[in-house]
């Protein structure tokens, strides 16, 4: 399962996906009674999963997200989901990027640059994921991996300063090793996505549409940490919300 929080005009977001359909189903009727005070919550079940926790949630305060999404909009694509599928749906949200994505299905920045323009054009609101690997960040490259992802996804967008975006921070070398970043290193990788973003934009926009997400082993422990930290807005959490107790935990804390 796979869960986010986040904050999007001045609310925040919590976003939950899950792996298996029926897991999804189940998973879904629990969260739907959850509260929080804090935190809004949205949940990425799997495509197959899509309609049926949709319905559940129709009548609730809960977001529905996708995993993932074509980068073409009509065609014969076989085994693709449109961008306009996932809005009849009732998506508001879509994951493009994720690292699993891009290391065993071999997404580069062109096609998740291109997934984004489909995303925006459907009136989806994109949430990309970007991270370095252990061997980028020992050899001090954690800067340039960031600022390249970011440039390659939002390049050549139109209106791209109309759009909201979510921007998840989850190194990779943190992905369910149970380590997180210290408050210092999360605070640099940061100031590299604003000013990123902000060349390629504006701060104006940074300001008034981007969100800053993060990923990486998030359990209730170190989320209490975590949502210490001003430049966060929300997270993205895998295996930390595969179980509904360990994930109203994190909710909690």
């Amino acid at each position: 399962m796979r869960l986010i929080n986040f904050t999007l005009e001045n609310k925040e977001v919590l976003d939950i996906g899950c792996c298996g359909g029926y897991l999804s189903i189940e998973f879904a009727k629990k969260v739907k009674n959850l509260k929080s005070r804090k935190y809004d919550i949205a949940l990425a079940p799997s495509f197959v999963s899509l309609e049926a926790v949709g319905r559940i949630l129709k009548k609730s305060n809960i977001s529905l997200v996708a995993q993932d999404i074509s980068a073409w909009e009509f065609g014969a694509y076989t085994g693709e989901v449109m961008g306009q599928d996932l809005k009849k749906l009732g998506c508001k949200y879509v994951i493009i990027g994720h690292s699993e994505r891009r290391q065993y299905l071999h997404e580069d920045g062109s096609l998740i640059n291109q997934k984004i323009k489909i995303a925006l054009k459907n009136k989806l609101i994109p949430i990309l994921c970007i991270g370095e690997t252990m061997q980028e960040r020992k050899s001090g490259n954690t800067a340039a991996m960031l600022v390249q992802e970011i440039k390659q996804a939002l390049s050549d967008i139109p209106n791209l300063n109309q759009h909201n975006l979510l921007i998840s921070y989850e190194p990779i070398w943190a992905i369910g090793t149970g380590t997180t970043l210290r408050a210092d290193e999360c605070e640099e990788a940061y100031r590299v996505i604003k000013r990123a973003i902000t060349t390629l934009c504006s701060e104006e926009y940074f300001q008034r549409k981007v969100k800053l997400l993060y990923g990486g082993s998030i359990n209730a422990t170190n989320m209490a940490e975590l949502s210490q930290l001003p430049q966060i807005s929300g997270y993205l959490i895998g295996g930390g919300s595969v179980d509904f107790v360990k994930f109203r935990q994190i909710v909690e804390a």
